[in-house]
C-alpha cells in the first residue's frame, strides 16, 4: 500500500511544493532538501502523486524530483501541467 508522507503535516505556506516521486530517501537527503523548501512531499504510487499534483492550483509551482526508473512513463503524464516549475530525475 502507498503513502503519501510529510515532513510536517501543515499547510504549505510556499509557492513552491517540492514533491519527491520514488523509494524513501535518506534523513541527509530530506533535511538538505529542506533548506531549499521548507514544504515536502513524499510519494512511492504514480498515481496518487499525478492526482496531488492536478489537485494543486495552477498559481502553486511544483519541483518534483522523480527516480529514473519511473520517469519515462510518469513524466509525460504532468509536462503539460501549469503546476510544473522543474522536474529533476536522480537515480
Amino acid at each position: 500500500m502507498s503513502t503519501i508522507r510529510t515532513i510536517e503535516e501543515t499547510e504549505n505556506l510556499e509557492t513552491f511544493y517540492l514533491i519527491w516521486l520514488g523509494d524513501s530517501m535518506k534523513n541527509e537527503v530530506r533535511q538538505q532538501l529542506r533548506t531549499i523548501i521548507n514544504y515536502l512531499l513524499i510519494f512511492e504510487d504514480e498515481q496518487q502523486c499525478f492526482q496531488y499534483i492536478y489537485s494543486l492550483s495552477k498559481n502553486d509551482r511544483v519541483i518534483l524530483l522523480v527516480k529514473r526508473k519511473l520517469s519515462q512513463n510518469f513524466i509525460p503524464q504532468i509536462i503539460h501541467l501549469q503546476q510544473i516549475a522543474s522536474i529533476y530525475i536522480y537515480s
